[in-house]
């Protein structure tokens, strides 16, 4: 069975100047911090680490998410990197995963894709 990795990720963020980072703590009812952006993650949440990486331009988050996902939607890190990458892959905010990093200056994360 061929599995449908479309995932629609809208990243609402604030207005916070040169803020790298975060996901939003209100979950949890604290605040986030002034220099962190609040991002609201929606869609089918299951894959939603992938953006997140790419919002906290964390290359070892995305690796952990590459390996978690071997067996399921691959058999190899690989083969599982080049189906979330690929233009029917992963989306975030209707963007692939290379064009989100692109977007929101995850220079770490854009070299591991790059890389890859």
């Amino acid at each position: 069975m061929k599995i449908q990795l479309q995932l629609y990720i809208l990243a609402v963020l604030a207005s916070v100047s040169g803020a790298k980072v975060a996901a939003a703590k209100s979950q949890h009812g604290q605040q986030p911090e002034a220099d962190q952006a609040v991002v609201k993650f929606v869609g089918d949440l299951k894959y939603s680490v992938f953006c997140k990486a790419v919002v906290t331009d964390n290359v070892n988050l995305l690796d952990k998410s590459i390996l978690r996902q071997v067996g399921k939607i691959a058999d190899s890190p690989r083969l599982v990197l080049q189906k979330v990458t690929a233009d029917s892959g992963i989306l975030c905010n209707g963007k692939t995963l290379q064009e989100f990093a692109k977007l929101r200056q995850a220079e770490s994360v854009q070299r591991y894709l790059d890389g890859a």
